[in-house]
Formats: C-alpha cells, sequence, structure tokens
C-alpha cells in the first residue's frame, strides 16, 4: 500500500525511470551512410550500444523523420560524425559474420573491430594483406587466451623492428592495438597521419546528474541495558524491530577522466530518507513485569560521498561497480512517543496504567556522520546509463546506538 508521501514519490519516481529508460535507447547523432551503389545520404543515425550498431544502422533522411534501419549487406558503411565509423563485413571475404565492422584506426597498419554473441574479433590491414587477429584458443569447448597475435603483428610489421618491442607488450584490445598502429605510422609514413575514427580521450573531470530511488531493511541497535539504569531513561530500555526505509535522491557523478575514462568517479548522492521503528520490550523481575514500549520516526537528509570504480569496457552493454565513501546523515525531525509501566505477575492482564510517558519528538536537526559501501550494475540505455545495485550504510543515531541501512537502489544517469 502507497501511503506515505515518500512512498508516493519514490513511485512516481520510479514510472520516470521506466517512461525515460523506453525514450532513452534512441540517440541519433548527424552522420551519412554510403549506399551499394556509393550513393552518399546524409541525415542522422542512432548511436547506441556496439553489439547493437554492429547489426543495424537506424537512419533518418534529413528531409524525412522516417527511420530507416539497414543491416550489413544493405550498406557499403555509414559513419557518425565526430565518432564512430563502420564498413560492411562485405567488403571483406575473410569476415565470416554479416555484420558492420567498427573501423577503429586507419593508416599504414589500420585496425578493425566487432562483437557478436560475446565474442571479440580484431583484424588487421596492412598493404594488400588483411587477418583475423588470433587472440584465443578453443580447447575442449572453452575458449582461453592466446598470444598467437603478437606473431602474427611481428610477421606483418618486421620492416620496422624496432616496433617489436612494442607488440610484446601489446594487448589485444581497441586501445592497445590503436597506439601500437600509431607507433607503426611515425615509423613507416612520419610525414603521414593517420585517422582514429572513435573520439580522443578525454581527460578532464565531467560531471553527469541523475536521479534514483531506494528501499530496503533498516535497524537500529541500541547498548544493552546496564544494571541499576532507570525506567525512565529511554535510551536504556529500546530494543527496535527491524524495519523497511525508504529514500528518494539525486546522482551528481564526477567523471574523474584524468585517471581513466568511464572507470573512476566521485559520487554525492543526497538523499531523503524516512523510516518509522517500533520496540517493545519486557523484563520481568518478581513480583512485577516491566513493559517498555516505544515507537519513531526519522526524517532524515542524507549527504553520502563515494569513490566509484567501474569496470567499464566499451564493448560491454552492463559495467559491473563498486563504491565506498562516507557522509553525513542529517536528521531533520523525529517523532514518537516512550511508554513504560509495570504490572504484578499474578494478574491476569496487565494494568492499563501508565506510569510513565514521554514524547520522543524533537524539532531540531542532528548531524551524524556516516560510512556506506555498494556494488551495482550500470546498464547502457544509449548513451544513458540505468543503474541498479545494492548500498549499505552504518552510523550513529539520535539514540545511544547505531543505524544500519541495506538498500536496493534504481535510478538513472544521464549523459
Amino acid at each position: 500500500m502507497i501511503t506515505t508521501p515518500l512512498q508516493k514519490a519514490c513511485f512516481a519516481l520510479l514510472c520516470l525511470f521506466v517512461f525515460t529508460g523506453i525514450n532513452a535507447q534512441s540517440n541519433f547523432k548527424p552522420g551519412y551512410v554510403v549506399t551499394l551503389m556509393g550513393d552518399t545520404l546524409k541525415g542522422d543515425i542512432d548511436n547506441r550500444s556496439e553489439k547493437y550498431n554492429t547489426l543495424v544502422c537506424d537512419f533518418r533522411n534529413a528531409n524525412s523523420d522516417a527511420t530507416t534501419s539497414y543491416h550489413p549487406d544493405e550498406l557499403k558503411s555509414y559513419h557518425i560524425e565526430n565518432g564512430k565509423y563502420y564498413v560492411s563485413y562485405n567488403r571483406y571475404d575473410e569476415v565470416k559474420d554479416k555484420v558492420f565492422l567498427e573501423y577503429v584506426y586507419e593508416g599504414d597498419l589500420s585496425i578493425f573491430y566487432y562483437t557478436k554473441d560475446a565474442e571479440e574479433h580484431y583484424f588487421v590491414a596492412k598493404d594488400t594483406t588483411f587477418v583475423e587477429l588470433i587472440h584465443k584458443n578453443v580447447i575442449n569447448g572453452l575458449a582461453k587466451k592466446s598470444e598467437r597475435y603478437k606473431i602474427q603483428l611481428r610477421y606483418l610489421l618486421k620492416d620496422h623492428p624496432a616496433i617489436l618491442d612494442k607488440i610484446d607488450r601489446t594487448k589485444c584490445y581497441k586501445s592497445d592495438l590503436t597506439d601500437l598502429a600509431k607507433a607503426y605510422q611515425k615509423l613507416s609514413s612520419p610525414s603521414e597521419a593517420g585517422k582514429q575514427f572513435n573520439s580522443p580521450r578525454n581527460k578532464t573531470i565531467t560531471v553527469n546528474y541523475g536521479a534514483y530511488i531506494a528501499a530496503g531493511p533498516s535497524t537500529i541497535k541500541t547498548a544493552e541495558r546496564q544494571i541499576g539504569s532507570s525506567d525512565y531513561n529511554v535510551d536504556a530500555n529500546l530494543d527496535f524491530d527491524k524495519t523497511v526505509t525508504y529514500e528518494v535522491g539525486a546522482i551528481v557523478n564526477f567523471n574523474l577522466n584524468f585517471i581513466g575514462e568511464n572507470k573512476y568517479a566521485v559520487l554525492f548522492t543526497p538523499s531523503l530518507n524516512i523510516a518509522e521503528y517500533e520496540s517493545d520490550k519486557e523484563r520481568t523481575l518478581s513480583p512485577l513485569r516491566y513493559i517498555y514500549k516505544a515507537n519513531v520516526k526519522f526524517v532524515t537528509l542524507k549527504l553520502p560521498l563515494s569513490f566509484k570504480y567501474s569496470f567499464y569496457s566499451s564493448e560491454w552493454p552492463v559495467i559491473p561497480y563498486f563504491k565506498l565513501g562516507g557522509g553525513a546523515a542529517l536528521y531533520l525531525s523525529q517523532k514518537g512517543e516512550y511508554n513504560y509501566r509495570s504490572t504484578p505477575l499474578n494478574n491476569s492482564s496487565p494494568s492499563n496504567d501508565n506510569v510513565y510517558n514521554e514524547s520522543l519528538d524533537s524539532k531540531g536537526t542532528t548531524l551524524k556522520a556516516i560510512l556506506s559501501a555498494g556494488a551495482g550494475i550500470d546498464f547502457k540505455t544509449g548513451k544513458n546509463l540505468f543503474t541498479l545495485g545494492v548500498n549499505i550504510e552504518h552510523g550513529d543515531t539520535q539514540f545511544t546506538g547505531t543505524r544500519t541501512d541495506f538498500m536496493l537502489q534504481a535510478g538513472f544517469i544521464f549523459k
């Protein structure tokens, strides 16, 4: 049942996420396609994930709003302005899959790439040679890493022995192969520059914004009651049950591109949190039974700052991550009541006479430190990210004790 204002806000935000996720799939950018007849058509191209771009080119003509979906056997190539360049498999007999290959680097040594069914394929071209690099062997049905591609590269580039040491240090990734091709270009044609078609690495700090909702179990652990503690001391007589807490928040994502693009970030995620706890505790000390009850509702502004590391690969549609950090929890309001009473053990029903009642309402604000840790997965939806993960926060409470929230989070980061 959706009853509280915060629950209603979470539900509304969830609906927004679903709507945004559906519409975030499209990401049209200026570009052009080259037909099988050699005609160049200018317009907009839907730049989605690499897996999608390998299979389909969604093109929108400059003079029309209609979208045409081209498959690899229907085009020679397509190019996204200031971005990636794809060529059809039908230009090369060595390519067995019907795909668009990403033209990564053009020069005296050219680099091509595509991924299909979770398999990565890398090709190099030099003069009239076009060959796939062997970076995996299949043994008993299992794919294992292989360095045979280094033998292939050493043979192809043997005309410049100075490059051989760099080949030994080269991994079979787009970034490493591009660096190798650039180094070879300087040796073979120092007066002619090669061309890298994907956008150059951003080495600045960029900021993205988003929003999220979260919910999960929350516990407050109070100190054990000490002998001689007063029955009127609220802190000494609480034993809160586990409850469900809700929050809605914003995401400010500072990408530390100078360390590693799309991998390192600092997250500031302010949120409004609501949680309501109940405590019902009894102690028996003949001839009396002592009953302590309390309920309290907190509205808290959380201000965590986290360091996030993403296991990013431009080829993957999903990006695992983990984060660690800390911050502050500002308790904006506290409402509740503490009730203590005692009743003789020989009574069949407890007395309704209250011995002591105390309001737990507090209008003041209190700042408490918190620690946080989390992990999850970011899903590529066009250029935006749908993020899903878990987060644990731990810190002091208004009472003498600690609070731990274990939250399931879902949100969007907009780019």
